[in-house]
């Protein structure tokens, strides 16, 4: 789909163990910056929809993980949902934003390119599909 940029979201619990994944489409976003930025947002809404108090989030962004972690203003044209973000953020009893490598990460692309089997947005709380259980397997090896 010309014009709409797929997110994937992947939340594990303490042990490491898959619990929920998200994909989501998005319209018109300008750059990927804004993408990520709009996957930071998704990620962290999906946390307190899921009624998690202590969570880290991982991200290859390290431009989005950064401005995520500053507390001066950010006046890019994402800089409103980086605001948003943290605000959202400061809902949980601990959250940190931490960088991975892109090869550790390859579940949310797998995720972010089914978006577009999906009217906006898909959400399994088990029962993943087998091949983003795999991938999300192999990305644990590549941490």
């Amino acid at each position: 789909d010309i014009g709409a940029a797929g997110v994937g979201v992947v939340v594990r619990d303490h042990q490491g163990h898959a619990v929920a994944a998200l994909t989501k489409r998005f319209h018109l976003p300008s750059t990927p910056t804004m993408t990520e930025a709009l996957a930071a947002r998704t990620a962290v809404h999906l946390a307190l929809e899921l009624k998690l108090d202590r969570v880290s989030f991982e991200g290859d962004s390290e431009t989005i993980l950064k401005a995520l972690r500053c507390s001066e203003a950010n006046f890019t044209p994402y800089g409103h949902i980086i605001k948003e973000t943290q605000d959202k953020s400061k809902s949980f009893q601990s959250c940190y934003f931490q960088h991975t490598r892109r090869s550790a990460n390859t579940v949310a692309y797998v995720l972010a390119q089914k978006s577009f089997s999906f009217d906006s947005h898909f959400l399994w709380l088990s029962n993943m599909p087998h091949d983003v259980l795999s991938i999300f397997q192999s990305d644990l090896v590549h941490q």
